[in-house]
């Protein structure tokens, strides 16, 4: 009995060889993981999608993404021959002195910085109010020359037991300091140290710190885990505008784009445009915003496939605005 089921199963085995041979080589490319990322043209997310806040428009606004894939063996063969793919050393993308949660950890910090900022620099345009109950500190990045036990995440709430609620509250303590002191930082995570260290010919203690606001607003977003970073506060910052005039910006447009938002209205730098403009196009955008510093970059993309979209090129909020305003 056992002869025969043996038997059969050899035979089984020989009339499919080629069919197990050729499994086994897809599932080691799949399973080897490699030490890279590959980069590759991502699309649009409505924002509405991501907002609370529900009024009509005959347009969008859409902010654009990279799709980001960990390598393996497949997909770094793929990227190879694909101009419209790259690859990235783990390294360069991960800094020394962190870990993958500690990068995502900013990237989360610095989309809600980002969603709040959209919201107050909204309002301001549009000439409304909004009160600012509250302002967090949260540390989002340490210098490898940095002498302290502070993680990213942390959030500060005093420094020698002097409260502190802004970037120029901690400046001030710094610099009564002379390099090499010690401070005692208290954090929701416990008690912390840092000594002063010279940067760049300045006193510093080698981190930076990402300001989240508490709001009298009902405004409350909606992104999944997966979806972080900063670089969609442009395009939310239009759309919460939008949503506290009487116009109706879009005129029947596909509103695409992207750059971070900062508290003056200015728009900052972002990476992955390559990779931003493809989706739109591929989304059928009518206009790609694009931050001045990108600008070049995403100008040569759309020649070099002759895409059909307006690429419009900004440096504050109000010149988007603007542009959106005048007749077409």
């Amino acid at each position: 009995m056992l002869n025969k089921i043996y038997e059969k199963i050899k035979q089984i085995i020989k009339d499919n060889l080629i069919f197990i041979f050729s499994f086994l080589i897809v599932l080691f490319l799949f399973s080897i993981k490699l030490p890279y990322y590959i980069n590759a043209p991502g699309g649009i997310i409505n924002v509405k999608d991501k907002v609370n806040i529900n009024y009509e428009l005959s347009g969008s606004y859409n902010m654009t993404y990279v799709t980001e894939y960990n390598a393996n063996v497949f997909n770094y063969l793929l990227a190879k021959v694909n101009r419209n793919w790259d690859i990235e050393k783990k390294e360069d993308v991960i800094l020394e002195n962190e870990s993958e949660e500690d990068s995502n950890k900013r990237s989360h910090i610095l989309l809600e910085s980002g969603n709040q900022l959209a919201i107050l620099n909204a309002y301001k345009m549009a000439e409304k109010n909004i009160e600012i109950k509250d302002t967090k500190l949260y540390v989002t990045y340490i210098d490898s020359l940095a002498d302290t036990n502070l993680k990213i995440g942390d959030r500060i709430l005093k420094i020698d037991e002097k409260k502190v609620i802004s970037l120029s509250d901690i400046a001030e303590i710094i610099n009564e300091k002379e390099i090499s002191d010690e401070i005692i930082i208290e954090t929701d995570n416990g008690i912390k140290s840092a000594k002063i260290i010279e940067l760049d010919g300045n006193k510093k203690i080698g981190i930076s710190i990402s300001i989240l606001y508490e709001m009298e607003t009902d405004i409350v977003f909606k992104f999944k885990n997966n979806e972080s970073g900063p670089s969609g506060g442009l395009i939310t910052t239009l759309y919460i505008y939008n949503s506290l005039i009487d116009e109706d910006l879009t005129k029947n447009r596909i509103i695409a784009g992207t750059g971070t938002i900062e508290a003056d209205g200015s728009i900052g730098e972002i990476g992955g445009v390559k990779y931003k403009i493809i989706g739109a196009v591929k989304n059928k955008a009518d206009i790609f915003f694009v931050p001045k510093e990108n600008y070049e970059e995403a100008l040569k993309v759309k020649n070099e496939n002759n895409y059909d979209i307006e690429l419009v090129s900004v440096e504050k909020l109000e010149e988007a605005i603007n542009y959106l305003k005048k007749d077409n």
